[in-house]
């Protein structure tokens, strides 16, 4: 079942397929690319309950209309000013960052659930916004998966310590460049993050079959608490 549901200031569609009354025992948050909205990934949500019917995906529209397409969302600025100035994008990123922490927050509390419940994704900048969030320490989370993503920023280790981290990417993708995931990987892995790596031969600008599979084995693994 697909429900429009909102935490704190940010809102999109929520996928929840379950006996009435029952509530999620882990919840997967997935960010939306540039220039689209939530909608663009709810389908994934599905599968990924027939992999873990007790999985919750939330997919949250950007906060801000996209610079090059007022009818899409986007994270943060990404026009030529993130190249020349990426700095400025880092700490949009970050201001952004505490939006979704909020949302999470309230998620939390309405669902019953902690931060060892929940999951942080995203498809290209919102891959790129969730390496931010565990890179930057700004929110718990069982994990982070990045699916066409990159690392805009230096890494880091956060104070909170290493997160589990995947990163998915398809080698022949037009738009993010398979070496973006390759570097980030080279880069968290050197300050102490876990990593695991999906390396999609072939694949361009999207999410097949094998990415979604990996995607729920690794939400499987980082919120089970056995």
């Amino acid at each position: 079942m697909q429900t429009h549901t909102q935490y704190a200031t940010l809102e999109g569609p929520m996928v929840f397929e379950q006996e009435e009354g029952a509530m999620p025992a882990r919840l997967l948050i997935l960010l939306h690319g540039w220039g689209a909205d939530g909608r663009d990934l709810a389908d994934l949500g599905a599968p990924l309950q027939q992999m873990m019917p007790d999985l919750a995906v939330w997919c949250p529209h950007a906060p801000s209309p996209c610079t090059a397409n007022p009818m899409g969302r986007q994270w943060f600025e990404l026009t030529e000013r993130f190249f020349q100035r990426p700095e400025e994008a880092v700490a949009e990123m970050t201001e952004t960052g505490y939006l979704i922490e909020a949302a999470i927050d309230e998620a939390c509390r309405e669902l019953g659930l902690v931060p060892q419940d929940v999951i942080v994704g995203g498809f290209s900048q919102g891959g790129m916004m969730s390496l931010h969030l565990a890179n930057q320490g700004q929110l718990q989370a069982a994990g982070f998966a990045s699916l066409s993503g990159a690392l805009v920023d230096e890494a880091q280790m956060p104070e909170d310590g290493p997160h589990h981290i995947l990163l998915a990417h398809g080698t022949k993708d037009e738009v993010v460049p398979f070496a973006a995931s390759r570097e980030a990987q080279a880069s968290l892995e050197e300050v102490g993050h876990h990593v695991d790596f999906l390396s999609r031969e072939g694949l361009g600008h999207g999410i097949d079959m094998a990415v979604l599979e990996a995607l729920g084995q690794f939400c499987h693994m980082v919120t089970s608490h056995d």
